[in-house]
């Protein structure tokens, strides 16, 4: 899990865990993607 302020970072990833409406699968590959562009940005981003 990534914290709060990555997440509120990221601006993606809270709108995706609203998404009700889409199956596990689909989720989980926005989850995993939103992640990887996280951890993309700490390490590349502007501080």
């Amino acid at each position: 899990m990534w914290s709060l302020r990555q997440q509120a970072k990221d601006g993606m990833g809270v709108e995706q865990w609203r998404a009700g409406g889409a199956s596990c699968a689909e989720r989980a590959k926005r989850t995993e993607a939103s992640l990887s562009k996280v951890m993309y940005w700490d390490c590349w981003g502007p501080k």
